[in-house]
């Protein structure tokens, strides 16, 4: 049974790039992980993460049971065993995080802030930066 959502982006750390901003490292791996499985154990997950490091299985059982109370994976009883699932995908996530930095900014975004943000986007992710061209010329075809 899913848990209700109760993630959020209040904590973000802005040293830490992408998803790692608002999940801890191994939460991160842990949903790195699942986020192309279903039906996952604690043990599924100690198997692939203990490949690149030592970790105990109550590690790995707090954190799934952390990140299952925040709401970002739905677990099932099988028998004795918990499986879990991601209950968002990386795409939802992500796009809540924008929604929430964007959502926050509006109100006091400046031309010169805006001239970052493009300046920004040019250098490290052109190709959304078409991306974004083309929709906002889509968006002035409706208008006209």
């Amino acid at each position: 049974m899913a848990k209700e959502n109760k993630f959020s982006f209040s904590d973000m750390r802005l040293d830490r790039p992408g998803l790692k901003m608002v999940l801890g490292e191994l939460e991160f791996m842990v949903m790195d992980y699942l986020w192309d499985k279903k039906n996952v154990s604690v043990r599924d997950v100690l198997r692939e993460l203990s490949a690149d490091r030592e970790i105990a299985y109550t590690t790995i059982m707090t954190t799934m049971d952390r990140l299952w109370k925040k709401g970002l994976l739905d677990r099932n009883k099988e028998g004795k065993t918990f499986l879990y699932t991601p209950a968002q995908s990386r795409e939802g996530i992500l796009q809540s995080m924008v929604k929430k930095v964007i959502d926050s900014i509006l109100p006091d975004i400046t031309d010169s802030s805006m001239s970052y943000f493009i300046n920004s986007l040019e250098k490290t992710n052109p190709e959304v930066l078409v991306e974004l061209e083309k929709l906002l010329e889509k968006r002035q075809g409706k208008k006209d």
